[in-house]
């Protein structure tokens, strides 16, 4: 899971690692360049070390680690936690492998709030008649796809599931197969298939009123023994069957169901491509299979909401549905399916409106936070990956705003200070410090801050401060990105999170992004009293995927632009849909929230890791408001939704006397930048200029932010540009503004609009149009 403490409490646990011993040097130090990346934590911090995960065999003992997958508990332990497949949920335990198929509870937590589950009960359970296995191991990985081994000796059940699967598929190395039903339900038929697309020995149960069907291949004999088990007698040298859950119980389904039930998953394999030209991110979803008894080949796989949306082509939904967490699922026969999201353009610096009371407003803000600057960290929650990153991120945003309003020696202040900070990370041999850890494969921050080093927990959240914050120097300065500078280590930052290569014992695969969900997951475990995995803070996933976009831009690296631009859509369009429920299509009308601040595998809940107060929780879906939160502009309807049901979220709080010592307007700054992204004049009149700033976050900022949106209008989301750094304004009068940025590197070019307005771009420099 991941524990994200702030207040009073996180302060107050925090504290005692400010005093860590002195700086030692102990261990084999790798140069990067300038840098240096540790082999051993800092003295009084070596037993702080990743949780070992022995439970993988096969090709998966020489991969890293797949932390913060949605079955990452299957290497954790000897039996898995409950793995949230959608629409079907799946657990590796000692009595066999379960499979069933959630239902909607709406739950009371402790007294304070409400949160809709679905919990896993098993209505089937698969195990071997002949033996009884040790354990349970990660056999095998795909992209969203995964092979589980529960074997003895050489004995061995394997099953095989996937996101999006109807059925859990099995292979037996010998002996019949058990079958275990949930107590109340009972066998129904026994009968077989034998069109040329389905030759199978059909197996029919009804459980707490659903139907299940087991398919085994002809010739299997099926042994009912008392009401709740059964024996599946496989034929020699075809010893797989495969298990689903029915939506009804119509025979053209049974049909169905049959026919792609020997088409096992193999492989999964995600492929996107940013279409610079038309400004679009494809996505094509590969499933690789094996036809089991030389029938079909093309399985049968339920798409997300999300999916269903972007979907472009390819052949039709089957008419049912199955329910989920995720809001409903549609169902779909292929090998592969494609999708298309428009992309909007991010920017690394947030423009002015260039009205002389704006600047002279910057520039006196500016006064008071550039002294506030030097001791930004010390203000800070903790001195760990996340707390100082967050302490890089705010300074970085403010030499952007001090450059904007043409401060330049500001600028170069806060620059130097930034690079002061990085500079002591990657010494090498300080308390802070950077280490490479071969065993899990990963790179560590120390000291350890919210279970980022034992329990592997939000390096995506920490990394990308790390990585905007460099983003933004190397647009300064080139030299300093360069592999022989800093380059290599941010590379390596990069790598941990978001790796785009296969099957690498250093980092595994896209580490913290699900590219079947759609979104990050935090937890690193995936272990949560049955939940599955979690995120909470999905905007700070949005924000590392950015700082991805811009690093690429800045060292001439297309194909990580282009991979944070794939993680960026992705991530941007399912909190649309799990969080925030834009088009309230997929939250429960019982759940009666704006939002759903916390996504697990299993549920969605209302409130934070450390706190039950109302703006903290939706707040956390949107900091860092930082140039690339322009996703967030959604329209002035749904911002009046979002605040009125923040407003009656803290009515009902204040009422239960739960305040945990918070200043009443906390984080006004982070709320105020939203509402202006959807509504500019509220915006600006909902922020008070001398309230409460969040930590990562500076008034001078704020200010500019705010006002620059109510002079040129909110994002305009209907006009796309040939060039992947652009936003475009509108105002209520319905005047434009175009604004587009190259890269240093880059040669100078015109960026053309689809309303057909061209502006001739210059590397380094933020230019503008008004039409």
């Amino acid at each position: 899971m991941s524990i994200r403490l702030r207040g009073v409490a996180a302060f107050a646990l925090l504290a005692g690692i400010a005093s860590l011993s002195s700086p030692t040097v102990s261990g084999e130090l790798e140069s990067m360049g300038t840098a240096r990346l540790a082999s051993v934590p800092p003295g009084g911090q070596q037993s702080i070390l990743p949780r070992p995960a022995p439970y993988r065999s096969g090709a998966m003992l020489e991969r890293a680690v797949p932390t913060n997958r949605w079955y990452s508990s299957v290497v954790y332990e000897p039996w898995s936690d409950v793995l949230h497949a959608h629409p079907l949920t799946f657990r590796a335990a000692p009595s066999g492998f379960e499979i069933g198929l959630p239902v909607k509870q709406q739950v009371r937590v402790e007294g304070k709030h409400d949160e809709i589950q679905y919990p896993h009960k098993a209505a089937i359970a698969v195990s071997a008649a002949a033996f009884e296995a040790a354990d349970a191991r990660l056999h095998e990985a795909g992209d969203w796809n995964i092979q589980i081994r529960m074997a003895q000796g050489p004995d061995h059940l394997d099953a095989r599931v996937m996101h999006g699967s109807l059925y859990g598929q099995f292979e037996l190395s010998r002996g019949p197969a058990r079958i275990r039903i949930g107590a109340g339900g009972r066998f129904e038929t026994t009968s077989s298939s034998t069109s040329s697309a389905a030759r199978a020995t059909i197996l029919q149960a009804t459980i707490d009123g659903r139907r299940w069907a087991v398919f085994a291949p002809a010739g299997t004999s099926v042994r009912i023994e008392g009401d709740q088990s059964a024996l599946l007698d496989l034929p020699t040298g075809r010893s797989f069957f495969a298990v689903a859950a029915l939506p009804d119980d119509s025979p053209v389904t049974l049909g169905l169901f049959a026919r792609h039930a020997f088409a096992f998953i193999d492989r999964t394999r995600v492929e996107w491509r940013f279409d610079e030209t038309a400004s679009v991110v494809h996505t094509r979803y590969r499933f690789e299979t094996r036809a089991m008894d030389g029938g079909e080949a093309v399985p049968l796989v339920a798409l997300y909401p999300h999916q269903r949306e972007q979907r472009r082509g390819g052949p039709a939904e089957q008419p049912f549905r199955f329910a989920s967490v995720r809001g409903p699922m549609s169902v779909l026969a292929a090998s592969e399916f494609c999708t298309a999201i428009d992309w909007r353009g991010i920017l690394p610096l947030w423009p002015t409106s260039g009205e002389p009371e704006q600047i002279d407003r910057i520039r006196s803000l500016l006064t008071g936070d550039l002294r506030r600057a030097p001791g930004l960290f010390g203000r800070m929650m903790g001195p760990g990956t996340y707390w100082t990153g967050k302490g890089l991120g705010a300074l970085a945003q403010l030499m952007g705003t001090a450059e904007q309003a043409g401060e330049h020696e500001a600028a170069s202040s806060l620059d130097a200070l930034i690079r002061r900070r990085f500079a002591q990370w990657f010494d090498g041999t300080g308390n802070t410090r950077f280490v490479r850890n071969r065993d899990i494969g990963s790179v560590l921050g120390y000291p350890e801050e919210y279970g980022s080093v034992a329990a592997m927990n939000d390096h995506h959240f920490h990394y990308g401060y790390w990585i905007m914050a460099a983003a933004l120097i190397a647009r300064r300065e080139p030299a300093w990105a360069a592999a022989t500078a800093n380059g290599a280590i941010i590379d390596t930052l990069v790598a941990d999170i978001a790796t785009a290569e296969r099957d690498r014992r250093d980092f595994p695969f896209l580490r913290n992004f699900d590219p079947y969900a759609g979104h990050s997951w935090a937890g690193g475990d995936a272990i949560y009293f049955g939940h599955g995995n979690n995120q909470e803070s999905s905007s700070e996933a949005v924000h590392a995927w950015a700082a991805l976009i811009l690093w690429g831009e800045e060292t001439g690296n297309r194909s990580l632009r282009d991979l944070g631009i794939y993680l960026y859509s992705h991530e941007a369009s399912a909190i649309m849909h799990y969080w925030l429920d834009v088009r309230q299509q997929v939250l429960a009308p019982e759940f009666d929230k704006p939002l759903a601040s916390m996504v697990f595998g299993g549920k969605y809940a209302y409130s934070t890791w450390w706190t039950e107060e109302p703006r903290q929780i939706q707040g956390i879906n949107l900091l860092p408001i930082t140039p690339a939160s322009t996703y967030l502009s959604i329209s002035a309807d749904y911002a009046r939704r979002f605040t009125q049901g923040l407003a009656k979220a803290r009515r009902e709080y204040d009422a239960r006397g739960q305040s945990d010592g918070t200043p009443a307007d906390i984080w006004q700054d982070v709320l105020a930048g939203f509402i202006a992204l959807n509504d500019p004049p509220a915006g600006l009149k909902a922020w008070n200029p001398r309230g409460s700033v969040e930590l990562g976050d500076t008034r001078t900022r704020s200010y500019h932010w705010l006002s620059t949106l109510a002079a040129l209008g909110t994002p305009d989301r209907s006009v796309s540009a040939d060039s992947p750094l652009y936003t475009v304004f509108r105002n209520a009068e319905g005047r434009r503004t175009y604004v587009a940025y190259l890269p240093r590197n880059a040669k100078a070019r015109p960026v053309r609009f689809s309303d057909g307005t061209v502006i001739e771009a210059q590397p380094g420099r933020m230019v503008q149009a008004t039409r």
